[in-house]
């Protein structure tokens, strides 16, 4: 597995289009809190632009999500969300096509709807961008997680899918964070 620490959002657009090109299936960004929003918007820019591909939303409503991106100026068309925010908190959901609402972020649903979704997918290039793994801790226990993305990294790979998992730094113990980055082919530190 290749690391790289950069200190720049261009950095990591840079970083992340060579991790495409060379490849390199799987890739984790430990971000800092302060740069999250800067390095999802590069991040979203750059596959929305490669193709199309799946946000699995595990801290806001895809509603939002949407809205925010598209303020950013990325193309959203191309974006099928997996919700697990909007069911959980009684919310309005949107009836859009690009958008599947969970009850919760059960490990097994979200599994098996990514699945169903990359099944669908016509696009040359996929992607799935993971919105935060950070989070997925307050409804599971750490050892879950390794479990969980164990699967979903599995199912990525067989799809050929490139995936992208973000984390927020020091949200994840060391060893944690360490028994999830063997699961990736890149690292890369955003701070």
């Amino acid at each position: 597995m290749s690391e790289l620490s950069v200190n720049s959002v261009k950095a990591l657009g840079n970083k992340l289009f060579s991790n495409i090109k060379s490849e390199k299936e799987v890739v984790l960004l430990n971000v800092a809190p302060s740069l999250y929003f800067k390095a999802l918007n590069e991040v979203m820019r750059l596959l929305t632009a490669a193709g199309e591909g799946i946000y699995i939303a595990l801290n806001k409503p895809c509603a939002s999500l949407d809205k925010q991106l598209r303020k950013a100026g990325i193309f959203t068309e191309n974006i099928r969300y997996v919700d697990c925010n909007t069911r959980q908190f009684g919310g309005h959901e949107l009836e859009d096509p690009r958008y599947v609402f969970l009850e919760s972020p059960n490990p097994v649903q979200v599994i098996v709807t990514v699945d169903r979704l990359l099944r669908e997918l016509n696009s040359d290039f996929k992607f799935v961008y993971i919105d935060s793994l950070s989070t997925f801790t307050l409804y599971k226990s750490q050892e879950s997680l390794v479990k969980f993305l164990r699967q979903l990294t599995g199912k990525t790979r067989i799809h050929g899918t490139f995936c992208v998992i973000t984390v927020l730094e020091n949200e994840i113990d060391p060893q944690h964070l360490s028994q999830l980055s063997l699961l990736c082919d890149s690292l890369i530190e955003v701070r």
